[in-house]
């Protein structure tokens, strides 16, 4: 509590791991870990029934927050993480419900663990929610959204993580199983669309007549052979 939430006159009315990641942003060579504040919901306080009005309104505030700072448009940094997340899940069309997932999910991830290797988790995780885009025939429907958190369970995936590697791990164990309807050389359906646009922002060497056979092999492997690197890009 101490460390996280009390402001100090001293340090110019921070907190002490708000003023050591002001160090680390100035000075990163002279830290061996990158400094994450949590001053924000824990694990447990996340499972807590938000009905009991305990923790809801400092829920509330707290992630709408996170998703101002970091999914908005007009106040999201210039970065990898930033443009996958507008130059691709923003512009999927038949995706609404799976993209409240997965804004969730990421969100989640950043009360868990910061932003460091934001943009490969977020790929990760991609793969995983997404992947009800092209395990169904047509529409992704809400009540498949139910169904499939409890097939898989990502959201504690994240949250019973204790490092972002561990995280990694586990998104990358998910088996991406691709329904091969619509994906023909003669479809033009949205689910067709979603694979093409993946196809060309992930840079996966899969061209249009291979899409029903090769598409889910070549995704999983471009995704999972990502690295969390120091700086937390990909190789």
């Amino acid at each position: 509590v101490y460390n996280h939430h009390i402001v100090q006159r001293n340090l110019g009315h921070s907190t002490p791991v708000q003023s050591m990641k002001e160090w680390y942003r100035k000075k990163p060579e002279l830290f061996k870990k990158r400094v994450y504040d949590h001053s924000g919901l824990d694990s447990c306080d996340i499972r807590q029934p938000l009905n009991a009005g305990i923790n809801t309104i400092h829920y509330l505030q707290y992630f709408e927050f996170l998703r101002q700072h970091y999914l908005d448009k007009d106040s999201q940094p210039e970065s990898g993480f930033r443009n996958f997340y507008q130059g691709l899940i923003c512009q999927l069309e038949g995706c609404d419900y799976l993209k409240k997932l997965y804004d969730t999910c990421l969100l989640l991830y950043i009360s868990q663990f910061g932003d460091e290797h934001l943009h490969v988790v977020a790929i990760k995780l991609f793969r995983v929610v997404y992947s009800r885009r092209v395990t169904n025939q047509k529409a992704v429907r809400e009540e498949s959204i139910s169904s499939f958190i409890k097939e898989s369970p990502v959201l504690d995936w994240i949250t019973m993580s204790y490092t972002p590697e561990q995280c990694c791990e586990r998104l990358d164990n998910f088996v991406l199983d691709v329904n091969r309807s619509n994906l023909s050389v003669t479809d033009k359906g949205v689910k067709k669309r979603f694979v093409l646009k993946v196809v060309k922002h992930i840079g996966l060497t899969v061209n249009e007549q291979e899409l029903a056979e090769k598409f889910g092999m070549e995704f999983t492997s471009k995704v999972t052979g990502y690295k969390l690197t120091k700086k937390g890009c990909h190789e």
